[in-house]
């Protein structure tokens, strides 16, 4: 019996002495390999690019949404706050008309179903200057806790009226109006998928959506 010196296995010589594994060409069998996973790796992007959008899209939806629930509490805040003038009569060291607002703003979050609200103390306003009043709370956190301003980078609730609001004419007359702000902690689908990213890739996304309206004052 002669040894082989050849330094290859008849197997991978294969039958006419080309270097092959069971007649397979190893050359051409690794860019095959390669091909395959250079589309895997295509469609997975694909796909991943594809779910982001969808998501993007429910979240801009969800969003809408919450901004006009936001937007019509503020504007029942914003008729209570003018429903009666400032002096008529106090209400525990805030205003009636002001207490009326948070509460009205407040019922109309916890009828729609937005139930962090129901941390909202109309007769205690978390900040209170002059014509503007604050109601914050963070339902999650403790009292001592609880945020004292109307943020959207805060996940906090938040109920805001400002009498301070001034519109001038072109004839020069200046023009009262209650402005209201209302703020709800919100919960984004796509941070989900952006947690998977970088830190330093990773945008920073609201803790809160807030919605707004303006009422003239003619009390």
């Amino acid at each position: 019996m002669h040894a082989d010196h050849s330094g290859t296995t008849p197997l991978e010589r294969g039958s006419h002495g080309t270097r092959s594994w069971e007649g397979v060409d190893l050359g051409r069998f690794r860019q095959t390999c390669f091909a395959i996973c250079a589309r895997a790796a295509r469609l997975f992007v694909l796909v991943l690019l594809a779910i982001s959008v969808i998501v993007a899209m429910v979240d801009l939806v969800n969003e809408w949404r919450t901004e006009r629930v936001l937007s019509d509490a503020a504007r029942a805040a914003a008729d209570a706050a003018i429903s009666a003038p400032l002096n008529a009569k106090n209400c525990g060291g805030t205003p009636c008309s002001v207490e009326s607002a948070a509460a009205a703003a407040k019922r109309y979050l916890v009828t729609a179903g937005f139930g962090q609200a129901s941390c909202i103390n109309p007769a205690s306003p978390s900040f209170s200057g002059v014509l503007v009043w604050a109601f914050s709370c963070d339902a999650t956190a403790p009292a001592a806790e609880s945020t004292h301003s109307c943020q959207t980078n805060e996940s906090a609730v938040c109920i805001k009226i400002d009498l301070t609001s001034v519109v001038i004419k072109r004839n020069g007359t200046l023009v009262p109006y209650a402005q209201a702000v209302v703020q709800y902690p919100h919960n984004w689908l796509m941070s989900s998928i952006l947690r998977s990213l970088p830190r330093k890739l990773t945008p920073q996304l609201p803790g809160s959506v807030a919605g707004s309206a303006r009422v003239r004052n003619s009390t």
